[in-house]
């Protein structure tokens, strides 16, 4: 049974690779070079790119995340809020998507008692969950892979908003700013932080 964790699982896959030369050939896996089909086209383990993301589909076609790098959808941020905004002014913290389908992940409110807002193509969804994004700011996951329904947003590990709805199938994206023009710039640039896929990196090293 695969562990619902998918850092378990991917640490489970690295000893599996790390052994192969003893217990045989490392796990085969699929590879799909610019986008995942919408449905999983069966069980095992599938490659996007050039590692931008490490999958497993599962029985049902849905798609199971191990490791997605920012390539893909996941965009880890430190997020930092100078002095006291507004509670109704919104802040564009990351940007995602073309002209025809975008959304905007901003922020509003004083810095100890922030909260997410996704925008998407110029209309405000509800607020997220109080946050605190003051001192030396923190990190802030966004999900946005177009492999799933849904937007999800986590500071220093805690879902701060989940919302329902497919991202962008463009995964263009800009930090800091809204290139539409629908949201405000966030005053301080949020620095970006690595989302590494080492699992799959070896993985597929293992097959050369």
């Amino acid at each position: 049974m695969i562990p619902p964790d998918p850092a378990a699982r991917a640490a489970g896959l690295r000893t599996q690779v790390a052994v192969a030369d003893v217990l045989g050939s490392p796990p085969a896996f699929r590879r799909f070079d610019r986008a995942l089909p919408a449905k999983a086209p069966g069980t095992g383990l599938t490659v996007l790119g050039d590692c931008d993301g490490l999958y497993e589909g599962q029985t049902d076609g849905s798609w199971a995340p191990l490791e997605v790098s920012a390539a893909a959808g996941h965009h880890r941020l430190r997020v930092r809020l100078d002095g006291a905004a507004r509670s109704d002014e919104l802040l564009a913290v990351l940007s995602v998507g073309d002209e025809a389908d975008h959304l905007v992940v901003a922020v509003s409110g004083p810095a100890r008692s922030a909260r997410f807002t996704i925008v998407r193509n110029g209309v405000a969804g509800p607020a997220g969950s109080t946050v605190d994004l003051s001192g030396s700011g923190q990190v802030v996951d966004v999900s946005v892979d177009p492999a799933f329904a849904w937007v999800r947003l986590t500071v220093d590990g805690r879902e701060a908003r989940f919302e329902p709805g497919g991202p962008p199938k463009d995964r263009t994206a800009t930090v800091g700013r809204d290139p539409f023009g629908d949201v405000a710039p966030l005053p301080a640039t949020p620095r970006v932080e690595p989302t590494p896929t080492p699992t799959c990196d070896d993985l597929v090293a293992a097959h050369r």
